[in-house]
């Protein structure tokens, strides 16, 4: 869709060619746009949850086609600029210690196995963007960074009348071998995210009253305001004072091989390093940017450093955080942290955790402070929060495992001993440590979860996803599935009914995959055994005539040789590949949000080891139309038996 059929490259200038570059080199792409040091969000976003071994498959495939090269079109240089244009190529620049591109790329400008790129046969443009990005920083390696260094000493000029004299070579030459000289491998980005949104305000209502009796009411407002908010305040920080001086239960402070073990399985299921470890940065060093619609947080740094992370911290300060949601220092934390639901961890799974944290290489890393608007601030905004939604669980233990003040859900009485246990341990992994609530249950206008044992589906922060309900097997109840099928696809993140796409990818690839056999088995019961209950269906609105035409002639383009003319999915060697759209659950959901992430972004499930090579969705954002990528959304929402709402404009605009 993007770099054209085969790799050949398309017509728009900005996507290289892939086919015939060293494997190196692809690889060490790849994996730089997979782990932040590149940064291009698209790519990112496919590659996000790919492992090494397909990166290598990948690579090695584009790498071996040997497809013919389009002709080149004139250098628009005059006599000067091309002279200017060669001596740098060919020569350099020994006063502002240029070297040749030759002398890394090669006498012929066709690479160098295994990981140095050819020049030739790429868009102007293409090569204009990435000299401007090496020369801006945008673009960086690992020392050396010899790349950033000779970018930055090329002026712009210069940068477009290399581009243009390169861009105007036949190409056509393989990459040759290795050079006798150790030549080093500029490769890298970075990748920065935000979202400033904030929450939207309530209508102010509106009156009419008597002069007097307005003044009145306005007097009284004046008073009772103030007093009223300063009861509110000093019952919320009574209430923080009384919880801070509750008994702490009695953990163990400890470096037994088997406690570690345990924590590092927990902080697996656990997710911790899927917010603390930015890409391309150090493991669970945080800062993090964590989008809310209250401004942006970001993530503290969990390893052992003493000043920066968790060096000078106890277990028990580990277990207020996790049970109270209180800082070392006493500072309340913000919930995008989720202690609402880790609340309900036992004190020995916090301990394991803990200890496993500890073993840790220490990073020396200060999280930036958080970005928030008026009054989230404020501790004593927060403060007041916790007194309106937030009550520390009464944890389980090891004998009651997933008990406390979780209700029982499903199963019924007549288990067996096995079965019970089974289902307590499955509400224990979903509720407490898996935290599933904080995406996949509804929250209030202030952030607040409610129903979170419901699993009734809910906004992913402001990602602009939606987490399905649970509850509903028309969105992503399992109850319908059996115990073996809902055991594979949390460890998978694949099955014939369905994959892991967009956030849920990422749980999968970094937390659910690496579940035991008994712990995916016990989610499975869980979830299955989760009360039955169906959406309130939406008012049905049908599309056009026109828009519909429109969505048929998207759909013969991009989609139809993937998912089929009649929306059926297909196969390759006897194994589903892309998934039906007829009947599919995501597509019909009322919100069609999912639906058009994936046109926009694309995306894969992840490499897992039970599904090492999956088939993914390219993105057409750069390719379609605000008015095509609705109406071919419309299409497969309102064809082959599917009944769903049409999609608007103004709704691609939104999520755009």
């Amino acid at each position: 869709m993007c770099h054209g059929a085969q790799g050949r490259a398309t017509t728009q200038g900005y996507f290289p060619r892939l086919a015939g570059k060293p494997s190196g080199y692809l690889y060490n792409q790849l994996q730089s746009f997979r782990d932040g040091r590149r940064h291009h969000a698209l790519m990112a976003g496919l590659l996000r949850n790919m492992s090494d071994d397909y990166l290598h498959e990948i690579a090695g495939y584009f790498a071996a086609l040997d497809v013919p090269y389009p002709a080149p079109g004139p250098s628009g240089l005059d006599a000067a600029q091309q002279a200017r244009a060669e001596r740098l190529i060919l020569q350099g620049d020994p006063a502002r210690k240029v070297p040749a591109c030759t002398a890394c790329h090669g006498p012929s400008m066709a690479g160098r196995e295994p990981a140095i790129p050819g020049l030739l046969g790429l868009p102007r443009d293409y090569l204009v963007g990435q000299l401007g990005a090496w020369r801006s920083g945008l673009r960086r390696a690992h020392a050396p960074d010899c790349m950033a260094d000779v970018a930055k000493a090329l002026s712009i000029d210069d940068i477009a009348v290399v581009a243009s004299w390169l861009a105007a070579k036949p190409a056509g030459a393989h990459p040759e071998p290795p050079s006798t000289t150790p030549l080093p491998i500029a490769c890298g980005g970075s990748r920065h995210e935000r979202d400033p949104d904030l929450p939207p305000s309530a209508p102010a209502e509106s009156g009419a009253a008597p002069m007097r009796a307005f003044v009145r009411l306005l007097i009284g407002i004046a008073i009772a305001v103030p007093v009223m908010a300063l009861l509110l305040l000093a019952g919320a920080w009574g209430r923080e004072l009384w919880l801070s001086g509750r008994p702490v239960p009695s953990g163990a402070e400890g470096t037994n091989p088997a406690l570690i073990a345990r924590g590092a399985y927990l902080a697996r299921i656990a997710n911790c390093a899927g917010c603390h470890s930015p890409r391309g940065g150090a493991p669970l060093a945080g800062g993090m940017p964590l989008g809310t619609p209250f401004g942006t947080l970001f993530s503290s740094n969990l390893t052992p450093d003493p000043e920066t992370g968790l060096g000078r911290w106890t277990s028990d300060d580990f277990w207020r955080a996790m049970h109270h949601g209180r800082s070392r220092d006493g500072r309340l934390l913000y919930p995008a942290f989720p202690y609402t639901s880790y609340t309900a961890m036992s004190r020995e799974d916090a301990d394991a955790i803990f200890a496993w944290l500890r073993q840790q290489p220490a990073v020396t890393q200060t999280a930036p402070g958080h970005q928030l608007g008026w009054p989230y601030r404020w501790q004593s905004a927060l403060a007041v929060w916790r007194l309106m939604y937030f009550t520390p669980g009464d944890a389980p233990s090891h004998d009651e495992p997933g008990g406390g003040r979780l209700a029982d859900q499903g199963g019924g009485a007549a288990q067996d001993v096995a079965g019970q246990a089974a289902l307590a341990r499955g509400r224990y992994l979903v509720q407490a440590v898996g935290h599933c609530a904080e995406c996949h249950a509804p929250r209030n206008r202030l952030g607040a979860l409610r129903d979170a044992a419901g699993l009734r589906g809910g906004w992913v922060g402001v990602q602009g996803w939606i987490a399905p309900s649970l509850a509903d097997p028309h969105a992503a109840g399992v109850q319908d599935w059996s115990e073996a099928d809902v055991r594979a696809w949390l460890r998978t993140g694949w099955s014939t009914q369905g994959s892991a796409l967009g956030p849920m990818a990422d749980v999968v690839a970094e937390s659910l995959q690496h579940l035991t056999d008994a712990d995916a088995q016990a989610m499975a019961v869980y979830l299955r055994g989760l009360p039955r209950e169906g959406s309130t269906a939406a008012e049905f609105k049908p599309a056009t005539s026109g828009q519909m035409d429109l969505g048929r002639q998207v759909y013969a383009k991009h989609c139809a040789d993937c998912h089929g003319d009649q929306g059926q999915g297909r196969q390759i060697d006897g194994q589903p590949a892309y998934p039906p759209l007829a009947g599919n659950r995501t597509v019909r959901l009322d919100a069609p949000q999912n639906v058009l992430q994936m046109l926009a972004d694309g995306g894969y499930a992840p490499t897992t080891p039970g599904h090492p090579r999956p088939y993914g969705m390219p993105p057409l954002r750069q390719v379609l139309t605000e008015a095509e990528m609705a109406a071919v959304a419309t299409l497969i929402r309102q064809s082959w038996g599917n009944r769903a709402s049409a999609v608007t404009e103004q709704e691609v605009l939104r999520l755009k």
